[in-house]
């Protein structure tokens, strides 16, 4: 039986974890603090995958000085609101038969998905107010977890660990493998590696079979690198190898090295769809996707994440496999829905520090700044002097003054534009009759 080297090479202790010294001590002293009610019931490890954030659980609680249990629930695990109070409800309010004290650890907190989830942000959060044990979750994108869950909890960055710390690792684990190595190719598998976990990974299936790893083991091996959808080459390639190519191998070890979630990959697809087909081989195509779509909502209707397997076949190799492609370039598009979206992300936050900036001046609640008092300074934005002195008097920025209003930015702009202009001629005529260059009247003024 062959054993995962990730596991068992796995940090024991705190002093083993490489390349986030800060981070680690950050989440020790959260730790020591945390029986004396000085800081948050819960803290957030997030960083990018394979960095040594669940890692640094696991190692605190197993050294001596510590040794707490640790009662994991996984994103694979069903995370609605009754499971999560069974599984952690009563844990966290309760000591081990043996006294021992626990860390409750939610691995993978970024896949909650509001209510798909069925409640279950809503069963962290009352786990988080009412715990007597530290509450950990680990998420490789922040802004993922629910902001109310955010708030609660004691935010800890790991950043993404340097190459010559991977390399020291892999060299220490083919030391302990009796494996020798040329320097240059565990510097070429630090190099195509973005994170820990993968370059032992590397490291494992190129010497299987070996005592010796060359460079030309790992040029054979060749694990591609990929950066995500938001870098143009990979999201090009990417395109190409569903749209412009007939081969699926390819294109499944590129989902693979991707790192990118099925639903930011099916919005892809959709939106370079019908650049690339047409007609029976578009119909095809959209009926792979639409399927995909279906097995999504199975996810997260069920929290059966074996399904995603299915969907990201279909919405992949599926749409693949229409023979009639443009095999011309292509100039593909982000998904316009995201587009859409953050603009009303964007909107919905200008309008709250707005009604933020109104209920702070006049001393008034949000709701009755939004509701009450917003609508009445539209409608004195309709006149331009008063729209200057609202921007004055609440500070508002430009954008601000646009959303509020309802008026054109170009117009709001020039009128600015106007103020600032009349306000430079006003300080300059004071300046010339306080220096006494202002012309003097004289009897003539004043006849006729």
């Amino acid at each position: 039986m062959i054993i995962d080297w990730t596991e068992k090479y796995r940090p024991k202790t705190i002093k083993e974890i490489v390349g986030n010294e800060r981070a680690v001590e950050h989440f020790k002293r959260w730790i020591k603090d945390f029986g004396g009610g000085r800081v948050k019931k819960a803290s957030i490890l997030y960083g990018p995958p394979g960095v040594g954030k669940t890692s640094c659980v696991y190692a605190l609680a197993g050294e001596e000085e510590h040794k707490y249990d640790v009662i994991e629930l996984n994103a694979s695990d069903q995370r609605t609101y009754k499971v999560i109070k069974r599984m952690a409800g009563s844990t966290s309010k309760t000591s081990s038969l043996e006294g021992k004290k626990k860390i409750i650890l939610l691995d993978e907190a970024d896949n909650l998905h509001g209510n798909a989830d069925r409640g279950g942000a809503k069963a962290i959060g009352e786990i988080i107010m009412g715990t007597r044990h530290p509450v950990v979750l680990v998420a490789n994108n922040l802004s993922k977890i629910p902001i109310g869950i955010r708030n609660r909890c004691k935010k800890i960055k790991f950043e993404q660990i340097k190459k010559s710390f991977t390399s020291k690792v892999l060299m220490d684990i083919c030391e302990r493998e009796n494996i020798t190595f040329d320097d240059d190719a565990i510097k070429r598998i630090s190099d195509k590696n973005r994170d820990l976990r993968a370059a032992i990974n590397d490291l494992q299936a190129i010497s299987i079979g070996k005592t010796h790893i060359g460079v030309e083991d790992v040029s054979v091996y060749g694990r591609d690198v990929f950066f995500g959808m938001n870098n143009r080459r990979d999201r090009s390639h990417f395109l190409n190898a569903i749209f412009r190519n007939d081969d699926p191998k390819p294109l499944l070890k590129m989902v693979i090295n991707l790192d990118e979630t099925p639903e930011d990959l099916i919005q892809w697809i959709n939106e370079n769809l019908f650049k690339a087909y047409w007609g029976n081989d578009l119909i095809l195509a959209l009926d792979c996707l639409s399927r995909a779509d279906l097995y999504m909502g199975r996810v997260y209707s069920n929290q059966n994440y074996g399904l995603w397997r299915y969907a990201v076949d279909l919405m992949t190799t599926g749409v693949q496999l229409p023979k009639n492609k443009r095999y011309e370039d292509i100039d593909y598009s982000s998904p316009s829905r995201w587009n859409i979206l953050g603009r009303a992300k964007k909107s919905k936050k200008i309008g709250n520090e707005v009604c933020y900036k109104v209920s702070k001046r006049y001393n008034i609640s949000m709701k009755k700044a939004k509701m009450d008092a917003l609508p009445y300074i539209k409608r004195l934005c309709m006149d331009k002097h008063t729209l200057v002195g609202i921007k004055k008097e609440l500070n508002l920025k430009e954008e601000e003054l646009v959303l509020i209003s309802g008026i054109k930015s170009e117009i709001i702009n020039n009128i600015l534009k106007e103020e600032i202009k009349h306000d430079e001629n006003v300080k300059k005529k004071v300046i010339e009759d306080k220096s006494g260059k202002a012309r003097q009247k004289s009897v003539f003024d004043f006849s006729s």
